[in-house]
């Protein structure tokens, strides 16, 4: 605490610094998309859909188990393809 967390393929992902994606930025992609869907992932972070079809790129995050890190870390080591849902 504070923070949030989710789950990535049924373990807890905590996310440590996340920012809004703003405007139409933001909602490109997102039409259809279930909110806790990866819509994005870049070395700048992970978009993830959310509730009234904003957008939010995670920008730390921590695997369970693993120590926090920046996304672009993450995704170093892992794939993340768009569509996974996070929290299923």
């Amino acid at each position: 605490w504070p923070g949030a967390w989710t789950t990535l393929g049924g373990r807890m992902f905590k996310v440590h610094a996340a920012t809004p994606i703003p405007g139409p930025a933001g909602a490109a992609g997102v039409a259809g998309a279930a909110p806790g869907a990866v819509v994005f992932a870049s070395p700048a972070g992970i978009d993830v859909t959310c509730g009234s079809q904003t957008v939010w790129r995670l920008l730390e995050v921590q695997p369970e188990g693993r120590k926090r890190m920046p996304a672009a870390a993450f995704l170093a080591g892992n794939v993340l393809p768009l569509g996974t849902l996070l929290g299923a």
